[in-house]
């Protein structure tokens, strides 16, 4: 009976790569993933995941102080854990940390004691770096993860970075998690999270101020705001369509624009109103004001 237990044990580990196995991506589920915090981010993650039609978990737990909040979770097959001390964090467990930048710190030195060596652990709270994780935690297998809000409609853009003791079998398991809820991109440097950061991290704010911007100039001219927002808005949808399909590279991306400004054409007028007033040096320095409070936080 014994060895049969320390078989399954070996089984186990094996899948999860502990001893560095392989993890093919037609594996079946085996873990638990155990989110802490429920708020929009991780509501959106969490739902996403139970939404799969190929679960990549058993099992899926929230620990949230406001438990009320996530009551569709419920619903949906999550598990309302009432506090850590109901936790049970095994090898082959995830858990997310979804609080707060502010909350990570002490969340972490309560969630220490409860952490198995082997387990994973991920954070998408912006500006906590890994060494910061490992420090609070105590824990050494850790992932950083930038999401963004269009997660809460599986087009997010995530990057994440993960130290250097997390298996490829875990990598692997973080890759499929972020990918179902859009596009994932690992980075190598941790450096470039805070790029990340400002670029798509806070990207969606910089997309509704352009439509703000596209739809008070559009009344400015005599339309009414209806048409105007639903004009401006399907713009933004189908030209980021058009250069997702043909632009591979910025040179396609300027092509693409080319396009569309005829030789002294409307398009051409406007466009040089946007060189005039520096358009591109006050994206850039957006961008960089973004990526100064990201390495402050």
């Amino acid at each position: 009976m014994k060895n049969l237990i320390k078989k399954k044990k070996r089984e186990k580990a094996l899948r999860w790569g502990i001893r560095g196995g392989a993890h093919s991506a037609t594996a079946p589920c085996v873990a638990t993933c155990l989110f802490l915090g429920c708020g929009n981010m991780g509501s959106a993650i969490a739902e996403s995941l139970l939404c799969l039609k190929k679960p990549l978990f058993k099992s899926l737990q929230i620990l949230d102080p406001h438990p009320e909040k996530c009551t569709s979770l419920k619903k949906m097959g999550a598990k309302i854990i009432p506090s850590l001390k109901a936790v049970k964090i095994e090898a082959d467990t995830v858990t997310m940390i979804a609080v707060k930048p502010q909350d990570v710190d002490p969340l972490l030195k309560q969630l220490r004691p409860h952490l198995h060596p082997q387990s994973l652990l991920i954070s998408i709270a912006a500006g906590v770096t890994l060494k910061r994780l490992q420090k609070n935690s105590g824990h050494f297998r850790v992932v950083r993860v930038m999401p963004n809000t269009p997660a809460l409609i599986q087009k997010g853009a995530s990057a994440w970075i993960a130290s250097s003791s997390v298996t490829a079998a875990q990598k692997k398991a973080v890759q499929r998690m972020l990918e179902s809820f859009g596009i994932a991109i690992e980075v190598r440097r941790e450096q470039d999270m805070d790029a990340v950061t400002a670029l798509s991290g806070s990207g969606p704010a910089y997309v509704f101020y352009f439509l703000e911007a596209l739809v008070q100039g559009a009344m400015k001219l005599g339309l009414s705001s209806d048409p105007a927002q639903k004009l401006a808005i399907q713009t933004l949808i189908g030209g980021s369509e058009l250069a997702l399909r043909q632009a591979k590279t910025l040179d396609d991306l300027i092509a693409l624009r080319a396009k569309v400004t005829s030789k002294g054409g409307t398009t051409e007028r406007a466009i040089a109103v946007f060189e005039k007033k520096q358009f591109k040096k006050i994206v850039g320095e957006a961008l960089k004001a973004a990526f100064d409070r990201a390495q402050e936080l």
